[in-house]
């Protein structure tokens, strides 16, 4: 079994480096390594991952995204609410996800 874990740093816009730049760089990191050199992990565990924020990709559901592009199942965790960047039906959260190959019950 192999697990990974990615620190996402707000869907991949909150810091500097060359490798942020948001979520389609994320599972492009993924999906393009070679599977005979870097095998899809069957668990990934993500640090720092947004939902519903403005300002870390136009609202969109990291979790979710990131589960529907490696076609895994997952959980979200909220761990705080920014409150400075909700929009009109949701509030923007970051927090920590597990995606598994796995399904995910109970």
């Amino acid at each position: 079994m192999i697990i990974t874990e990615y620190n996402v740093d707000r869907n991949g816009y909150g810091g500097d480096s060359p490798y942020e730049g948001g979520l389609d760089k994320i599972i492009n990191i993924f999906k393009d390594s070679p599977r005979d050199k870097v095998p899809l992990p069957d668990i990934i565990l993500l640090s720092e991952i947004a939902r519903d924020c403005k300002s870390y990709g136009n609202n969109m559901d990291g979790p979710r995204e990131l589960a529907k592009a490696l076609n895994m199942s997952y959980t979200y965790v909220v761990e705080f609410i920014e409150l400075g960047d909700t929009n009109e039906t949701n509030q923007c959260t970051i927090g920590n996800a597990i995606l598994s190959r796995y399904n995910l019950i109970n």
